[in-house]
Parts: structure tokens; C-alpha cells; sequence
């Protein structure tokens, strides 16, 4: 069995695997790094050096930073195994335990959880070693990061048409996507201006925006160089040459995406883990890593897209990185099925 363990949409996991008696199963996490998960399988964790989920910082620290990032890894350790947790799954659990009271539920769901979680044959973590803050991890902890990433699918493949057309317009291309959870057109209409108005000043590059909305006149009419789509083919754009560059939310699909596909990058982090993820990709030379605030800046937009499209440093770190992920040893689909194979016995 295979389980995608704090995904809020499925039942709780480890009232599941109890229930149902499973004997062998495997678990999956859909971020990089989760300090509550190393907790529960007996890996260490050093939050001198080792910036947990949610926190702001690289692995070089200052003082202060250090002690944020402890504090944040004392209140999701916390958080994750107390009862307060579970509660939020009460309706999943009463499926599978029907006469049990929601409090009753909720100490059992996270007795459970402490007890099953460590059975667990591997824990799969969308993470990559060659391009997370290097950190000690048990054999346990098996890092799958950038398995979906199929480069040479990628590259053998062919855009449309209509995206083809538009890739041969200017000699530079930027893709612009702030993902499918914070969408582009919920953005504050300042920031949508000041975007618009920073592409306008460079009217030989080709700007790609994934926008979900039909109001683009209100903010950027007459500005000749963007193209509005509300659905962008991300990984083959981010595939053809022709495309200079990437301005990403840091998601951690589109870090792992971009970092295999050796684009330079505009990180602009949102929330959750991808601040944390910003600085991950940062510290390999190929990016730059501007406040969602700064959006309103044009000056701070103007200076980082002359840097991203014509420094060509960031252009050959973000190589490099992708010739390191791409000749790696052992490929992440070959560690899954290897692993899974090993535990399925």
C-alpha cells in the first residue's frame, strides 16, 4: 500500500492502515522537507543548519534565524502528533470508527499515527540531493525529486502550433506562472500594473503569462510584447531553447521542473514551503529571489529581468545544475521502483 500521508482530501492514513490491518506499506510526501515526518521515522534534524517547511532562511543562518527556525520545528513537531490535528480529519475517521466521540477520536487518531508511522517501509519525499540543503538522512528517507521530470520526452517532444508561433516572434522569451493555487489575476491590480508597465520596457522580449481572467485591458491594453494565456504547456515550454527564461511562484513542481530543464529563474515565493524553496534553488547561482512585495516596484522587476535575460552567469549555473540532475548516479524513478519492488517482498 502506498500512501500520500498529509494529503486533506483522502482518509486519515494511519486510522487506514490500523483498521485494515496492512502489514506493508509505503509513504509519500509531496514537499521537500517536513520536519515532523523525520521526526516520526527517527531521522535527525538540525535546525541550526537545515531550514524546516515553513521557514524563510537558507541553511546559512544568523542568530535570530537560527532560533525562528527552531521554534518552527518545536510548533510543527507539536502540531502534526497532538490530537488538535487530527480533529480537522474528524469527518474521514468517523467513517472508519463510527462510535468513537470526536475528542476520544482524535487522541486515538494520533496514538495511531505515532505507532504506524514508523512501520512505514520507506518514506518517499519529493526531494533531490543535488539540489536540497545538503543534510544526513536515514536509508529510510528515499528522495524521489523530480520524478516526474521525463527530459528527453521533454525534448523529443513538439510544442502546438499557435506556441510555436509565438516562440519565433523575439529572439527571448520569459514564461511568466504563479501556479494553480494563487492564481495571476487575484493579484492585487497595482501589481498586475506594475508588471505589465516592467515588460513594456523590454519590447525585443516575448513575455508569456499564464493569466486565468479576460480583464487584461484594464491593465496592460496596447502592450504588444505579452502573451495572455489562461493554460500554459509549462514543462515543454520550459523545454524548447527558445525560452530565455522562467518567473515562478517556487512551487516545488516548478523548482523541480526548471532546475532539470536548466532555465534561469525569477523566484517570487507566496507562501507555505515556498519561501523555503526560493532559497533552495538560490543558493545553486541560476536564480533570483524577489519579494511578492516588490511587485509593485518596477524599478526592482526592470533590473531583475535585465539581469536574468542578459547575465549570462545565471544562465550557465542553471546549466550546470541541470547537466548534475540529469547524469545523476541513480535516477529517482529507478530509486521508486527499486525501493517499492524491495518493500513489495
Amino acid at each position: 500500500m502506498f500512501c500520500r500521508w498529509l494529503d486533506p482530501r483522502i482518509p486519515l492514513v494511519s486510522a487506514l492502515i490500523d483498521y485494515l490491518n496492512i502489514k506493508s506499506f509505503a509513504l509519500a510526501n509531496s514537499i521537500a522537507f517536513e520536519s515532523s515526518s523525520l521526526r516520526a521515522i527517527g531521522e535527525t534534524f538540525m535546525p541550526s543548519h537545515i531550514p524546516d517547511i515553513l521557514a524563510q532562511s537558507s541553511d546559512q543562518m544568523t542568530l535570530n534565524e537560527r532560533f525562528l527556525n527552531s521554534m518552527i520545528q518545536l510548533f510543527i513537531s507539536y502540531y502534526r502528533f497532538s490530537p488538535d490535528y487530527f480533529i480537522s480529519y474528524d469527518d474521514s475517521n468517523r467513517k472508519i470508527y463510527p462510535s468513537v466521540t470526536s475528542f476520544l477520536l482524535s487522541v486515538l487518531s494520533s496514538e495511531i499515527f505515532q505507532l504506524e508511522f514508523p512501520k512505514s517501509s520507506f518514506l518517499f519525499t519529493n526531494s533531490n540531493p543535488y539540489l536540497d540543503f545538503p543534510r544526513a538522512i536515514l536509508s529510510k528517507n528515499v528522495p524521489i525529486g523530480g520524478i516526474s521530470v521525463d527530459i528527453e520526452s521533454l525534448r523529443n517532444g513538439k510544442l502546438g502550433e499557435e506556441w510555436d508561433q509565438i516562440l519565433n516572434i523575439r529572439n527571448k522569451t520569459i514564461l511568466i506562472s504563479f501556479g494553480s493555487v494563487t492564481l495571476s489575476k487575484d493579484m492585487p491590480f497595482e501589481y498586475k500594473v506594475s508588471l505589465a508597465n516592467s515588460m513594456k520596457r523590454f519590447p525585443d522580449v516575448t513575455f508569456i503569462w499564464k493569466y486565468e481572467d479576460d480583464d487584461i485591458d484594464s491593465f496592460a491594453q496596447g502592450i504588444e510584447n505579452i502573451y495572455f494565456s489562461k493554460w500554459v504547456p509549462q514543462k515543454e515550454l520550459l523545454a524548447d531553447p527558445r525560452v530565455s527564461a522562467f518567473m515562478t511562484h517556487a512551487g516545488l513542481g516548478s523548482v523541480n521542473e526548471v532546475s532539470y530543464l536548466g532555465k534561469p529563474t525569477i523566484m517570487c515565493p507566496l507562501m507555505s514551503d515556498q519561501m523555503r524553496n526560493a532559497k533552495m534553488l538560490a543558493r545553486h547561482n541560476g536564480s533570483i529571489e524577489i519579494s511578492k512585495y516588490d511587485l509593485i516596484n518596477g524599478k526592482i522587476l526592470e533590473d531583475t529581468f535585465r539581469k536574468i535575460l542578459y547575465d549570462d552567469r545565471y544562465l550557465k549555473s542553471a546549466k550546470r545544475l541541470s547537466e548534475q540532475l540529469e547524469f545523476q548516479p541513480t535516477k529517482p524513478k529507478d530509486l521508486f521502483l527499486k525501493h517499492a519492488e524491495f518493500a513489495a517482498r
